[in-house]
């Protein structure tokens, strides 16, 4: 019971410090987006007061512009402040927003460090660690060994090589029989095999072309003896 009240309010105590941080960052934004506003308004104001300040001296009023530019001179010392004010407050909210990193970055690491402490006695530690590596070892050597025991050959001698050696060879020489055989049948397939012609007609010579020269001859001599009767 005890334990479990201390680290409740341990717990609250952080939150609780947590929260006024947090609290303390916003309130030094909130307060230099102020004076941030106050100097944009003091510019305008200067403004002004410049332009003011032409107009009369272009008017010939001297004192009124000498007035304009005394009201000048104030606001800027005014604006100066401001931005002095402002700026302190950004590095103290810088600088305490880079504490509350670091006390993140600093929890971080001590809840890692208890983690692995815890993990490390979970293991043994180094020698636990050894440990299990020699078993490990042990057990890989002991089921080599027994991979080769049981891969043993067991019921009766082996075969001699050279008997194996002489059953290969006779299987050999009785491929290539087979391989001639059918290298053989398939040559005198292709030697008994002819393509056949088609039978094709013959054109027949023509009557007249069968008239021989003798007769060619008879025939002129015909003509010409009618011609001249």
């Amino acid at each position: 019971m005890g334990g479990t009240e201390s680290s409740e309010s341990g717990v609250s105590a952080e939150s609780a410090v947590a929260s006024q941080e947090n609290s303390a960052i916003a309130k030094l934004r909130d307060t230099a987006e102020v004076l941030e506003k106050r100097e944009e308004h003091l510019s305008r104001k200067v403004q002004h007061e410049i332009k003011l300040a032409r107009e009369l001296n272009a008017a010939g009023k001297q004192r009124e512009a000498l007035v304009c530019m005394k009201r000048k001179k104030m606001l800027d010392k005014q604006i100066e402040q401001l931005t002095s004010q402002r700026l302190n407050l950004d590095t103290q909210r810088i600088a305490l927003e880079n504490m509350n990193i670091t006390k993140e970055t600093m929890e971080a690491q001590k809840a890692a460090a208890v983690a692995m402490k815890k993990v490390t006695n979970q293991m043994g530690g180094v020698d636990g660690v050894d440990a299990t590596l020699d078993q490990v070892e042990e057990q890989m050597q002991e089921a080599e060994e027994i991979n080769q025991a049981m891969s043993r050959e067991v019921g009766g001698a082996v075969e001699d090589d050279d008997d194996l050696l002489q059953q290969l060879a006779v299987l050999e020489a009785e491929t290539n029989a087979n391989n001639a055989k059918a290298i053989n049948a398939s040559a005198k397939t292709e030697q008994a095999v002819f393509p056949s012609v088609p039978e094709v007609a013959l054109p027949s010579v023509p009557q007249a072309s069968r008239i021989t020269s003798e007769e060619q001859r008879e025939l002129e001599a015909l003509e010409r003896s009618m011609t001249m009767s």
